[in-house]
């Protein structure tokens, strides 16, 4: 006998606020990634070598949230949890403007102005923020499967989302928000955005699924 699935209303609703802070979320990770081009331009420039490393700690933030974030989902797979690291993101995003020449400063310091500099002040500045940001994704992935049949269709729906407003993120961020407002003001912005979607993950509990009937087996 098959398990039976919960009620498509509950499902429905989880999917939905899911999605909806997996595209917030996905719009303020691509355009914090915007944001630290500008943050690193006046000591690095904004060639090829500054923004293979832009790229490149990206990448690897992605790589560690993703992973960190499924063996989290594991452990403790609580809504409560995801909110929490969203919000230290958040916080983390918050402090950049008033930190960001420091750490720029302290990598020049230590590891000059070549790709290594750059790579020291690009990992200081969003490594942090942009790994706990990726744990978002594969973590609402175990959240919202409910059975074995769900999977490949919840993650491919999360991710595609999470990916859309990665692509408005760049878009926006580079055409419109950059030339007329300051990078220390987006970033504030982001920051509030990123940090209450956390408050939110925390406050609004995702809906019970009905609990699934035990096959009943007939006797001999």
């Amino acid at each position: 006998m098959s398990e039976a699935k919960p009620p498509m209303t509950a499902r429905t609703t989880n999917a939905l606020l899911l999605c909806l802070y997996a595209f917030l979320l996905g719009f303020s990770l691509m355009s914090f990634e915007m944001l630290g081009s500008r943050y690193l331009y006046p000591y690095f420039g904004g060639g090829l070598n500054t923004w293979a490393v832009l790229i490149s700690v990206v990448l690897i933030a992605l790589m560690v949230g993703y992973f960190v974030g499924g063996m989290i989902a594991d452990a403790h797979p609580d809504q409560r949890v995801l909110g929490a690291i969203i919000a230290t993101s958040g916080l983390y995003m918050l402090a950049i403007p008033l930190i960001s020449d420091k750490v720029i400063l302290f990598a020049l310091d230590v590891a000059g102005d070549g790709p290594v500099g750059a790579f020291l002040a690009t990992v200081l500045l969003l490594a942090f923020p942009l790994t706990a940001l990726s744990v978002f994704s594969p973590f609402s992935v175990r959240l919202l499967i409910t059975a074995h049949t769900d999977a490949g269709r919840i993650s491919g729906l999360v991710y595609a989302v999470s990916t859309a407003g990665n692509i408005l993120g760049v878009l926006v961020t580079s055409f419109w928000l950059i030339p007329t407002m300051g990078s220390r003001a987006i970033t504030y912005g982001m920051g509030a955005v990123t940090l209450a979607t956390a408050l939110a993950i925390m406050a609004v509990r995702l809906r019970e699924a009905a609990p699934r009937p035990v096959p009943v087996t007939s006797r001999a």
